[in-house]
């Protein structure tokens, strides 16, 4: 796995390197955005993680010109940030598609065990999703709904990925969602598709801004209605 880290905080850039080197991993490292930039066609990353710490106006850039530049990688743009990155620029960055947000706070070992596991997430997916089942028009847009636990605020957004195991979640309004924790239970979810409405209990996997559910249980006929409509999305 090849990793592309753009920082410029030295303890980190080295924390980095030595916990991914000894598992196999290559580690890139540029200190100027800019020049990390032009070389996403010639390094290939599956993984990108950069510092808005380090470099707050190029983040936004970066991710565009990674997803344009090697499609046929599918990378993963993950953003490292500090307690003062605002709420906004985080909405913003689930909208512009990045993948993850973590802290750039790297001091003790949960971090990295975090890292691991947002790597894991997306080398090797903990729920199985069949793709391509989305497609962006009105009337196959899959909305997706749940009453938040934490303040019974009602959160909508759509799946990203769908599988009879689970889902991928983007929310209209992440910071509606951001506080929920991984393991967290999710009563009563609605799945909207065009042929109804199908409730479901679920379970968060992880939460960045975008959620991974892990599917608990239906109710009445729920799941052989959505391997009904897996299968038929699958058949054309």
């Amino acid at each position: 796995m090849k990793i592309l880290l753009i920082a410029d905080d030295d303890t980190l850039k080295k924390k980095i390197s030595e916990h991914f080197k000894p598992k196999g991993h290559g580690i890139i490292n540029y200190t100027n955005p800019l020049k990390g930039m032009n070389n996403f066609e010639e390094i290939e990353p599956e993984f990108v993680l950069f510092n808005a710490t380090d470099f707050p106006r190029h983040w936004k850039i970066a991710n565009y010109f990674l997803k344009q530049d090697i499609p046929h990688v599918n990378p993963v743009f993950i953003l490292m940030v500090d307690d003062e990155f605002p709420m906004e620029e985080v909405c913003k960055a689930v909208y512009l598609g990045v993948d993850a947000i973590i802290s750039d706070d790297y001091e003790g070992e949960e971090y990295l065990k975090h890292l691991d596991q947002l790597f894991a997430r997306f080398y090797s997916s903990q729920v199985e999703i069949q793709q391509p089942l989305l497609l962006e028009t009105p009337e196959t847009r899959i909305d997706f709904m749940f009453m938040n636990p934490e303040n019974f605020q009602l959160a909508t957004g759509k799946l990203t990925q769908l599988s009879t195991e689970g889902a991928g979640f983007k929310p209209d309004k992440p910071e509606a969602v951001f506080p929920l924790v991984k393991g967290t239970i999710l009563e009563g979810c609605s799945l909207r598709t065009e042929e109804g409405i199908i409730t479901i209990k679920a379970e968060i996997l992880n939460n960045s801004g975008i959620m991974d559910l892990r599917f608990l249980s239906f109710s009445d006929n729920g799941e052989e209605l959505l391997k009904n409509y897996i299968r038929d999305k699958e058949q054309k």
